[in-house]
């Protein structure tokens, strides 16, 4: 066989080497920057993201120091123990002089004395009260006219205030025959009548008493 119809192989040169690596670079850079400047899809928000540096904490202020408590000592006490004297001799021995009377007394017992009771107490003495009493006077009152030209007789029983100095400060009716004679007993017990005042312990004191008077055609009204 002919050494020149065997196939060899040709050897690429460095320079087209070369070509084919620009080439496919070119390739790559064209595709990265056609996909950096690829639009965002509609609804698509960009996340910020921003470095917040937190403050570190202050350091903890130290404790002041705290004075040193010293405990007290413990104080021991030394106590003798107490010992009991020692018995004294039968001879030594110092006997009751007390008597049981209980055992000793069997004769009848003398009964107990009867408590004495308490003396009654003195009443207080009991007030002294006078009635007032009317002096003697003018103690008649007039005859009503009406009534004495009437033919009428009768009579009128009052209640008397009377004071302290003695004069009528009140009268009042209790009952009468008519207002005539009322009236005529009521004027003149307030003008003319004066009794000796009420006492209580001889000091005078208000009092009051009901007196009647009887009026009569003969004169002899009192």
């Amino acid at each position: 066989m002919n050494q020149a119809s065997i196939y060899q192989p040709k050897t690429a040169s460095p320079t087209s080497f070369g070509i084919v690596v620009l080439l496919h670079g070119a390739a790559i850079a064209a595709l990265v920057f056609a996909k950096m400047e690829m639009p965002a899809p509609p609804g698509y928000v960009e996340t910020e993201v921003k470095m917040i540096e937190v403050p570190k904490p202050p350091e903890p202020e130290p404790l002041p120091p705290q004075p040193e408590t010293r405990l007290p000592e413990p104080v021991v006490r030394h106590i003798d123990p107490v010992v009991p004297p020692p018995p004294r001799p039968p001879e030594e021995q110092v006997q009751s002089t007390q008597t049981d009377r209980s055992f000793v007394d069997t004769g009848p017992r003398r009964e107990a004395e009867p408590t004495r009771q308490a003396e009654p107490q003195t009443p207080p003495p009991v007030p002294v009260r006078k009635a007032a009493r009317l002096l003697s006077g003018d103690l008649k009152p007039p005859y009503p006219l009406s009534e004495r030209r009437a033919g009428v007789e009768g009579s009128a029983t009052v209640r008397l205030a009377i004071g302290t100095d003695g004069k009528v400060v009140r009268a009042e009716k209790v009952r009468a025959t008519s207002n005539a004679f009322f009236e005529a007993t009521q004027r003149h017990a307030l003008r003319n009548w004066r009794f000796k005042p009420a006492t209580l312990d001889g000091r005078p004191v208000e009092s009051s008493t009901v007196l009647t008077v009887y009026f009569k055609l003969d004169g002899e009204d009192a």
